[in-house]
C-alpha cells in the first residue's frame, strides 16, 4: 500500500491530497502527507500543519485551534471530476453530493 491518496480517521491522507494547514484561519497550501503531519497520542488522528503552525513537540496541539473539516477544492474537483474516481464517485453518492455542495 502506498501513501499517496487514502482515508484514515475519517478524512483523506497522504502526499497526493492537496490541503490547508488545519491551524484555524490559515489557508497555507500544504498535502497530508507524513512530512506535514503530527500526532498529539499513538491513539488519535494526526493534524496537518504548514511549516508556520508546526507545533512545538513541548506544546503541541493544546495551545491551537484546529478547524479538521475543511477540504482543499483542488482535492474535491479532482475526486468529482477525474475518470479515475467514477467507480468510487458511483459507490458514494451521498459523499459526491456533499463535496458538490462545498465546491
Amino acid at each position: 500500500m502506498g501513501y499517496q491518496v487514502y482515508w484514515a480517521n475519517g478524512r483523506w491522507q497522504g502526499y497526493g491530497v492537496p490541503a490547508y494547514c488545519d491551524h484555524k484561519g490559515c489557508k497555507e497550501e500544504i498535502d497530508r502527507g507524513m512530512g506535514f503531519a503530527q500526532y498529539k497520542y499513538d491513539n488519535q488522528p494526526p493534524a496537518f500543519f504548514c511549516e508556520k503552525h508546526m507545533p512545538d513537540f513541548e506544546k503541541f496541539i493544546d495551545d491551537y485551534e484546529i478547524d479538521l473539516g475543511k477540504e482543499h477544492p483542488e482535492w474535491l474537483s479532482h475526486v468529482l471530476n477525474d475518470e479515475s474516481w467514477k467507480q468510487w464517485r458511483e459507490e458514494n453518492p451521498d459523499i459526491v453530493k456533499e463535496y458538490a455542495n462545498i465546491v
